[in-house]
């Protein structure tokens, strides 16, 4: 019978008597009790790290490279873990997980169950210990203590590496979920210590997946994560190509500079300034008084004298975020001489228009409302424009308020 088992080959397996990087012979017994016991949360993840990592340490005692208790080992065990304990707090962390273990394999009866012979010895490849004590996730452990016990064999003096493994089977033996069990398979295959063999159906229901346990290359170490490449942002492309919204717009012909000299001359015509003052009282800006109209003209005076390359866009910053405190007493004083200048024929002007029985209209002298006075419902913003008579009368503006009186428009249809 023996020499039947001895001559046993599985087809799907791979023999040989040596391993990559190695092995450490390890009871199958002593797995699932350092696994049981961590599953029980008796230890954590980092003690069991540090038990594989014990298990490399073991095999360099073995190989007569290293000692056991010596601080060339302690400082292994923190390199091979990635912990950042003392060299001698390993040490003695080690024999005190080790001692449970034994504890628990001696006294506790640990069941078969989907895991045969447990009292045979299973050859751990020496990088798979490494990896796993460096990088291992609960998921990949469990994966890997599952594969070593269905996969791994003593044959006479060759090494066995091939068997089948049901996900399910070994998730109700470790006491984790399928999903873990499935996610570590995939972390193992992908790193290469795992290969799955194409396996029909029928014995995938029955037994599940013929897997080999492989030795794999070398150990990736710890480091940090590579920085991501760098992606410019872009815009989205417009979902109908044909019909875009805006078109791009060639000039046969360079922009002409702007010329700051003639902004400045703007800036200074007081006409300009009462249709800029205007359009602020519409947009509530502002409110119509003697106060604002001369800050306004104060704008423009300081924007004119140290605007450099475009004046009439600090004038608009100016009279935009209401900064009256900008100009200087010299801006005041040109704003007061500019402002206190006869109105010229065609300029903007507030009259008060006297409306008679008959229908006709006359212009009248300032009422209260503007700059002279308090509000009046009576002003209407017009233009004067010279009679042949040598009066000025009302131009028309737009439309009229009022039956029969085409002379006038009311002050918010009033524009520069």
């Amino acid at each position: 019978m023996d020499s039947q088992r001895r001559g046993y080959r599985p087809r799907h397996a791979l023999v040989s008597t040596r391993v990559a990087g190695g092995f450490t012979p390890v009871t199958a017994d002593e797995l699932l009790a350092a696994w049981s016991i961590y599953a029980e949360r008796a230890i954590e993840l980092r003690d069991l790290r540090l038990w594989l990592a014990g298990l490399e340490l073991r095999a360099a005692h073995a190989a007569g490279r290293q000692g056991v208790a010596t601080a060339a080992a302690g400082e292994l065990l923190r390199e091979l873990s990635g912990s950042k304990r003392a060299a001698s707090r390993q040490l003695s962390r080690l024999s005190q997980v080790q001692s449970l273990i034994e504890q628990r394999r001696v006294e506790s009866h640990i069941d078969d169950g989907y895991f045969r012979n447990l009292r045979r010895r299973v050859p751990v490849p020496r990088r798979l210990a490494r990896f796993l004590a460096g990088q291992g996730s609960r998921a990949s452990i469990a994966a890997a203590v599952g594969h070593l016990l269905r996969c791994m064999y003593w044959r006479g003096p060759s090494c066995v590496s091939g068997g089948t493994a049901k996900a399910g089977e070994l998730a109700e033996s470790l006491g984790v979920s399928l999903r873990s069990i499935r996610r570590g398979r995939r972390e193992l295959m992908a790193a290469g210590w795992l290969e799955r063999i194409d396996t029909p159906q029928h014995v995938l229901n029955r037994h599940g997946a013929v897997m080999r346990v492989r030795s794999g290359g070398g150990i990736a170490r710890r480091g940090l994560t590579p920085p991501r490449p760098h992606c410019g942002r872009i815009l989205a492309p417009p979902k109908n190509q044909e019909q875009l919204r805006c078109h791009s717009r060639t000039r046969s012909e360079p922009r002409s500079p702007r010329k700051p000299g003639i902004q400045r001359e703007r800036l200074r015509d007081r006409g300009f300034v009462e249709r800029e003052f205007e359009d602020l009282v519409r947009s509530r800006t502002v409110v119509r008084c003697e106060a604002s109209r001369l800050a306004v003209h104060a704008c423009a005076q300081y924007a004119a004298r140290l605007g450099t390359r475009s004046p009439m866009g600090l004038f608009r910053y100016l009279v935009g975020g209401r900064r009256w405190d900008r100009p200087a007493q010299r801006d005041e004083d040109a704003a007061r001489a500019a402002a206190s200048k006869p109105r010229s024929p065609g300029e903007l002007t507030v009259v008060r228009v006297i409306m008679a029985r008959d229908g006709s209209a006359r212009a009248g002298p300032p009422g209260p409302g503007h700059p002279t006075g308090p509000p009046s419902t009576m002003g209407f913003a017009c233009r004067l424009r010279p009679s042949p008579s040598g009066s000025p009368t009302l131009a028309r503006r737009g439309g009229s308020r009022a039956a029969g009186s085409p002379h006038f428009a009311p002050a918010g249809s009033a524009r520069a």
